[in-house]
């Protein structure tokens, strides 16, 4: 016998985006979405959907944690910086422009060091700050000019468009400086944030951005 439309059960796809952490699904609800029907529920059936009912809630819980958190982060960040991708496509902009106009470019790789230890030792929470307090002195250390990304985990770089090796050098003892005078309030006090600085002339004739990252 056919079933009627107005019993016909739900898809899963649509209906398990409903389940939520603050969801009022129950499970029995979740057992008919998945179609299985009434006179196969057995207990270790029953016991296998409440586990997956609690597992759909944390993640969800999960997620939405993680979504305010980065929401956060963005809030307190002191200024926009790039990723890779946008780093990458206008330094290959700015070399250009650089090698058109026979100026000399350099670029400046800062790595965070023992940012794995950090996390290790206090969490992600705190990695996160450190990160960010170390973004808002490469911002207020570098010019206008100059272009800033934060490439990969605690990786950064600065293409100075404008700029030669000495210059870079200037400006790492300057990056050094600021955040000697900004030392990081750890959990337990000041934490002792050392950065690692390599440095790449980036005029060459043929000089990519992320042959020079991966070099450095």
């Amino acid at each position: 016998m056919a079933v009627p439309t107005s019993e016909a059960p739900m898809t899963p796809a649509p209906f398990l985006r409903g389940f939520g952490a603050e969801s009022a699904c129950t499970v029995s609800d979740l057992i008919r979405c998945v179609g299985v029907p009434a006179h196969e529920i057995t207990p270790k059936i029953m016991g296998a959907f409440t586990l997956l009912m609690a597992e759909i809630r944390r993640l969800r819980l999960e997620k939405a944690q993680s979504e305010s958190r980065i929401e956060e982060l963005r809030g307190t960040a002191p200024a926009p910086m790039s990723n890779r991708e946008a780093f990458d496509k206008l330094a290959e902009t700015l070399l250009a422009a650089a090698r058109r106009d026979g100026h000399e470019a350099t670029l400046l790789h800062v790595v965070v060091e023992d940012i794995d230890g950090i996390n290790g030792r206090f969490g992600f929470d705190v990695g996160d700050q450190v990160l960010v307090q170390v973004a808002g002195i490469l911002k207020a250390e570098t010019r206008a000019s100059d272009l800033v990304g934060r490439i990969a985990g605690a990786h950064f770089a600065v293409l100075l468009a404008d700029g030669t090796t000495a210059d870079a050098r200037v400006l790492s003892h300057r990056l050094d400086h600021a955040l000697a005078q900004q030392p990081f309030d750890g959990p337990t006090g000041p934490l002792s944030i050392r950065l690692r600085h390599t440095i790449h002339p980036a005029t060459g004739a043929v000089a990519p951005v992320n042959r020079l990252i991966s070099a450095a």
